[in-house]
């Protein structure tokens, strides 16, 4: 006969504890709630970035969520720092405590939408995020240029999934008609917009 030994499990730490709460109440926001927080911080530096960046010791905001920190390091060692906090405090920060505390309104809206007929629920969330990339967006020219820049690519890497992936067909001809809508660009420019 085996005698059965009782083992107590083994207490978490609070760390570990405090890690699997979070996981947990962020595993549940739907797509919803992380767009509306992403418009939260988008609003949080529209409103209070330029005074928070000042003071962090920033002489500006930074561009594109920081990344320009090897230029700012290479001008004054310290904004490292300053630029990682204003990073958490503007954009980490209000985006996880918009989506943590608001999962389950965000659950509430993401039902009512997926009832909406034709596609509502697709508008509903590009308005959303339009918004969100508006405002971010607005606040230097640095921003729209990456935008748009981003946006060419994405046109272009799914051009060539439809082609390549889905149709199986190689073809060589996207590069090409890169280039041709460039140069029409640049030659209606030319013509249309310069006084020269």
């Amino acid at each position: 006969m085996e005698a059965k030994i009782d083992v107590a499990p083994v207490p978490r730490k609070p760390a570990a504890r405090v890690r699997k709460v979070i996981r947990e109440r962020l595993a549940r926001v739907p797509l919803i709630g992380w767009l509306f927080g992403m418009l939260a911080a988008a609003l949080i530096e529209y409103f209070f970035g330029l005074p928070l960046a000042r003071a962090l010791g920033l002489s500006k905001v930074p561009l594109l969520f920081g990344t320009d920190v090897i230029s700012l390091i290479l001008k004054s060692p310290g904004a490292l720092l300053s630029t990682l906090v204003y990073v958490l405090l503007v954009y980490i920060a209000p985006t996880l405590l918009v989506a943590a505390f608001t999962h389950s309104l965000a659950n509430t809206l993401a039902e009512i939408l997926l009832r909406l007929p034709g596609g509502g629920s697709l508008l509903v969330h590009l308005g959303v995020f339009y918004a969100t990339i508006h405002i971010w967006s607005g606040l230097n020219v640095y921003r729209v240029l990456i935008l748009k820049l981003m946006l060419i690519a994405v046109m272009a890497t799914l051009s060539l999934n439809v082609i390549n992936g889905y149709m199986g067909e190689f073809s060589c001809s996207h590069p090409g008609f890169l280039a041709i809508g460039a140069y029409t660009s640049s030659v209606l420019t030319v013509l249309l917009f310069v006084n020269d």
